[in-house]
């Protein structure tokens, strides 16, 4: 196969890729990741054939050009590369597993502000990113927002635990829910 034909070959593949996975949708991401994984072995097995035989060639004492010849070197860098997109579309795959739809505008309009943090009388707190001897940080129940008059920091509720308890948007929201 010359580079043209596999150059072919490769985007005819990318197409069907992207079509089945849009066909078949939740049930096909398990079929489509083990063909994915099948492929990978497949790869892998050429791959690794090629430097086994390489190595071979190599204590015989054949000069570069014969084993490049011999074991298409272009081929396995190719197949190189070919296994690095298989692994990012695994990778891809298990990603869009983990995406759920949320309404965080609807989480953040029935959201109980006191549940999270204790306001006093007025809706202010001590700011967790600064020092503070007095409280700065006032909650604006009708913007749903925080914003703090000393440091200037401003943000929501999911922010706002984002950046106090350094964790993620996912974890953010399944404290709040």
């Amino acid at each position: 196969m010359d580079d043209e034909t596999y150059q072919k070959y490769l985007i005819e593949m990318r197409n069907q890729d992207k079509a089945f996975v849009t066909e078949m949708g939740e049930e096909g991401i398990e079929i489509r990741k083990e063909y994915l994984i099948d492929q990978l072995k497949l790869h892998n097995k050429l791959v690794t054939s090629a430097y086994l035989n390489d190595a071979e060639l190599r204590k015989q004492n054949k000069p570069f050009w014969y084993r490049e010849s011999i074991l298409e070197l272009r081929r396995v860098r190719e197949n190189e590369a070919t296994i690095k997109q298989l692994e990012f579309q695994l990778h891809k795959l298990d990603v869009k597993k983990d995406i759920v739809t949320i309404d965080v505008k609807g989480i953040k309009e029935s959201l109980d502000i006191n549940t999270i943090v204790k306001l006093n009388a007025r809706g202010f707190i001590m700011c967790p990113f600064h020092l503070d001897k007095t409280p700065s940080m006032k909650w604006n129940e009708q913007k749903k927002y925080f914003h703090c008059f000393s440091c200037g920091w401003h943000g929501d509720i999911i922010s706002f635990l984002m950046k106090r308890d350094d964790i993620s948007f996912k974890e953010a929201i399944n404290i709040i829910r």
